[in-house]
């Protein structure tokens, strides 16, 4: 009597169970799969963890910089900007459900637009599942590809950025692409709130402000000087309007804050969703580097080594 290797045991299925998703890994997708993934939502809903076998090499989960030292190496970098560094990965180990993703990831972005905070999550065993159902979803939007497991993302104020593996660069440039996202995630220099949350205008020397704040200033003055240069508009010439476009490309106008009750009351909606699913957030991680060996077939894993 023949036995199956406990190794290879995992990979065997039943027949007649409908077709697993391909694994996405190394290669680029084409419309027609594209748009499956799409449909194919429904299917990860109560078990994030199901696209893990989708990336063969999901168990790697190194890059090319020193990820677990990145929060550290940068927080005395940006101490002169004024921002602080934290390491948020660790607010996904664990999720298993859908709605729990959901509110983990809600959080960090609300968390992110309403301090002055660099917010990096790394993939790590403990949270492998959860991070590659986030890279399917901004895969989907056309904001990263699949064509290795997800590595790291960074959320500043409202920008975002997300690396898979093979996109992770040596820690110097990765340094520098970091600080471009705090550099452009600038304040308003009059109320020192971000410039992201409300509309703009600029000054004539060409730095942006909010358009409120500048109508204030007008009020006790018609030729405000700028706080940061301290260029005065008349003195400059023709000052800006209300009316006019923003003076420079880091003036657009953007999306404003969620207002901090709208989100809790957002929050409080989805709580109670999951509340009625009888869905629990995990305090710990619950067997996720045994998930991943589950998971992944192991010729699957043994492809993507030997082609690394």
């Amino acid at each position: 009597m023949s036995t199956v290797p406990a190794a290879k045991a995992r990979c065997v299925r039943d027949a007649s169970a409908p077709a697993l998703p391909p694994t996405v890994e190394g290669r680029e997708c084409g419309p027609e799969e594209f748009e499956a993934k799409r449909r194919n939502g429904s299917y990860y809903l109560d078990d994030l963890w199901k696209i893990v076998r989708e990336f063969p090499s999901a168990h790697d989960v190194t890059s090319a910089a020193d990820l677990p030292q990145l929060a550290e190496r940068l927080r005395s970098a940006y101490r002169d900007v004024n921002y602080t560094v934290c390491d948020a990965s660790e607010r996904f180990d664990g999720l298993t459900h859908c709605t729990q993703l959901a509110q983990a990831w809600a959080q960090l972005v609300h968390d992110a637009r309403h301090s002055r905070t660099l917010y990096l999550v790394r993939r790590t065993a403990a949270n492998s599942g959860p991070l590659l159902a986030l890279q399917r979803i901004e895969h989907l939007r056309h904001q990263c590809s699949e064509w290795s497991p997800l590595a790291l993302i960074a959320l500043v104020r409202d920008e975002q950025r997300l690396w898979p593996r093979h996109e992770v660069a040596a820690e110097s440039e990765l340094d520098e692409t970091l600080g471009a996202l705090v550099r452009a995630s600038s304040d308003c220099p009059v109320c020192g709130d971000w410039l992201g949350a409300q509309a703009l205008t600029a000054y004539a020397c060409g730095h942006p402000v909010h358009e409120a704040c500048y109508k204030r200033l007008m009020v006790a003055s018609s030729a405000p000087t700028c706080p940061l240069c301290r260029t005065d508009d008349e003195a400059e010439g023709e000052g800006p309007t209300p009316e006019a476009p923003p003076a420079a490309e880091d003036a657009a106008p953007r999306p404003g804050n969620m207002p901090t009750e709208t989100f809790s009351r957002q929050m409080a909606a989805l709580a109670a969703v999951m509340g009625e699913l009888d869905v629990e957030i995990d305090d710990g991680v619950k067997g996720s580097d045994d998930r991943i060996e589950e998971l992944v077939p192991m010729e699957e894993i043994e492809r993507v080594e030997e082609t690394a």
